[in-house]
């Protein structure tokens, strides 16, 4: 009898799993988008219910922040017909150990008493580390390298992995999405002496621990979203929709999922909801320009999210002066790729084989 049994519940169990497979393969959107959530919330509301200690917090908000990096990674093998594992164990250890590297610099400078200089605090959690917070900062080092050890792998559908990796073609790109912020907050800082407008800071301010900050910006608090949001999302999207469209659902739910920083601590209270959103859609149109022109180049789209997580520290601006720079490039970018015209960008970048 359990005989039987045990032969029948493994083929029912495989047929659910394959149907569930199916059903994602078909609705790629609504599937990124549940799961991304699902696990960014998990984390992200935690703290909101349950008392942590500064390290345990520290993980769980970096991993969480991982989400929309981990729906792709586990979608993008999925769609592939592929399992997850280790592809290349050199590119697994060498990003891991970059991310580790990483960490550990910035453990020595939090140490020597200098977490203050950081906004939000939140990597004072590398004060004091526990078990528990080693191996969930080790955790989110070693996604970077299962990511990374799969960029080469030719067996993935549309490997959105690869345009992580340094192109020489693509150097422009590069510059360009590093200096964009910058220049918008030096020519906002001028235009506000010009009106006679308050701006944040003096015009330069030089801060030593900057390069530190943008390295932790890049490898994970912020830029790994762009995996998800660019790598995986606005490409599905644009199989559908025009870029001007795509760019308002980005637009949207990036918003959207940033809704636990509000209410968790990790951002200050002057810091609104809607302001979030105000930041969020010219960001969305923004980013949805520079990927598509980089030729669907995630470095390119890194590189500009941790410039524009950062180079508030130095450089000076006046809010309503960038506020309209903002807008008034936001129309040129519409214009200038005629947005609201769909194109064959999957087609262009991902050539069927």
């Amino acid at each position: 009898m359990i005989n039987n049994y045990i032969p029948l519940l493994c083929s029912n169990i495989i047929i659910k799993n394959l149907k569930v497979k199916s059903l994602i393969r078909s609705n790629p959107i609504i599937s990124y988008l549940i799961i991304t959530f699902l696990i960014t919330w998990s984390f992200w509301f935690t703290p909101m219910i349950i008392s942590l200690p500064k390290d345990i917090n520290l993980g769980i908000i970096l991993i969480g922040g991982f989400g929309p990096a981990i729906s792709a990674f586990i979608l993008l093998h999925i769609c592939s017909a592929t399992k997850i594992k280790i592809e290349l164990k050199s590119l697994f250890w060498l990003f891991s150990f970059i991310a580790i590297l990483v960490i550990g610099i910035a453990s020595v400078f939090v140490k020597m008493g200098n977490s203050n200089t950081w906004d939000r605090n939140l990597w004072n959690g590398l004060d004091e580390l526990s078990i528990l917070g080693v191996i969930l900062l080790l955790a989110s080092c070693f996604f970077w390298g299962l990511m990374m050890s799969n960029s080469k792998n030719i067996g993935l559908r549309e490997n959105y992995l690869k345009s992580f990796l340094f192109d020489k073609t693509k150097i422009k790109w590069y510059v360009l999405a590093i200096l964009f912020i910058p220049v918008i907050y030096m020519l906002s800082f001028a235009l506000g002496k010009l009106f006679d407008l308050e701006s944040t800071r003096p015009f330069f301010t030089p801060d030593a621990f900057f390069f530190l900050a943008f390295l932790l910006t890049f490898f994970f608090t912020g830029a790994p979203e762009e995996f998800g949001w660019r790598g995986f999302l606005q490409k599905e999207l644009q199989k559908k929709y025009n870029p001007l469209i795509t760019a308002l659902i980005i637009g949207l739910v990036w918003g959207l999922w940033h809704l636990p920083l509000h209410y968790n601590g990790l951002y200050p209270e002057d810091f609104t909801f809607l302001s979030r959103f105000a930041v969020q859609f010219q960001g969305a149109f923004l980013f949805l320009w520079f990927y598509n022109k980089s030729g669907y180049s995630i470095l390119t789209v890194m590189l500009l999210h941790a410039s524009s997580n950062n180079f508030y520290r130095i450089f000076g601006d006046s809010y309503m002066p960038a506020l309209v720079l903002g807008i008034i490039l936001v129309i040129v970018v519409i214009f200038e790729s005629k947005m609201w015209q769909r194109k064959n960008y999957h087609t262009k970048f991902y050539p069927a084989k």
